[in-house]
């Protein structure tokens, strides 16, 4: 569904619940979004990401789009921080086994317009006892039906031009082509994974680039020279870790944050003060 049609059509399903009988989603939106009430409704950016995380997109007004994912089913965490708050956990949850799949979209927002900044989805499972190795595979095979393939592991060879076996991280940074103004940022996303200096690239075995760094591992997927980056990152398998932190996958876009920040209301612009 086209996103900016979806956005005015979550006013109108918001109107005709009003009318109904009072749901658990009037309760939700009534109870748990208070501290969301205090942005405008039908404000926008007039930029988004061209990725998206369950229809969520960088760059929307987090009310409006909290209040579709309620209507999706989603259930609302408890937002601290009141007019501080920057950030909103919404779960999902479905059968698995004997256990329960669930999942945590967080929207992380700026505290003073209200638009999404970024975007963090984890699926966990409710059992450690139940092996969560075929969620991940599942995830990343929807992930590449999705976004399409990740960055590949000729990709980051060409452009690291590795000085030994292993394609380490720090000669990929070292080497990115970039000439957007957001490059500052772009080098800054990838520095804060050099976890060791051994962290590096390996195959996965179908010609994707994995990033293994200390017990974690991501597959990335960018658009406009890493201007916008989603990344899919886990615990390896063998650390036995993964059970307990999940999947997730995590959609950044730097000129649209920048954006964001430099954003003014109109309604600011019509202020009139009078000494």
């Amino acid at each position: 569904m086209n996103r900016f049609f979806r956005l005015s059509s979550v006013f109108s399903l918001i109107i005709l619940c009003a009318n109904a009988p009072l749901s658990w989603a009037q309760e939700s939106m009534q109870s748990n979004i208070s501290s969301l009430q205090r942005f405008m409704p039908n404000q926008t950016l007039g930029e988004t990401s061209d990725f998206d995380i369950r229809d969520v997109f960088i760059g929307e007004p987090v009310l409006a789009e909290v209040k579709y994912l309620i209507l999706q089913g989603g259930k609302v965490h408890y937002i601290a921080g009141g007019n501080r708050s920057d950030r909103v956990k919404i779960s999902f949850f479905q059968p698995y086994q004997q256990t329960q799949l669930e999942q945590v979209l967080q929207l992380n927002f700026d505290k003073n317009n209200g638009f999404i900044n970024s975007i963090d989805l984890t699926y966990s499972l409710e059992s450690r006892y139940v092996d969560i190795q075929p969620v991940y595979e599942k995830v990343l095979n929807q992930a590449i039906k999705k976004y399409g393939k990740p960055l590949t592991y000729q990709q980051v060879s060409d452009l690291a031009r590795p000085r030994g076996d292993n394609i380490r991280l720090s000669d990929f940074i070292q080497n990115i082509q970039t000439d957007t103004d957001e490059r500052a940022k772009i080098l800054n996303y990838f520095t804060k994974k050099q976890v060791t200096p051994r962290t590096h690239f390996a195959d996965d075995g179908d010609g994707n680039a994995i990033l293994k760094s200390g017990f974690r591992q991501c597959y990335f997927w960018h658009k406009e020279k890493f201007v916008e980056i989603l990344s899919m990152c886990s615990f390896q398998s063998n650390s036995g870790n993964m059970r307990g932190q999940g999947i997730t996958l995590s959609l950044e876009n730097f000129s649209v944050q920048t954006q964001i920040l430099n954003f003014k209301s109109a309604i600011d612009e019509g202020i009139e003060i009078q000494l």
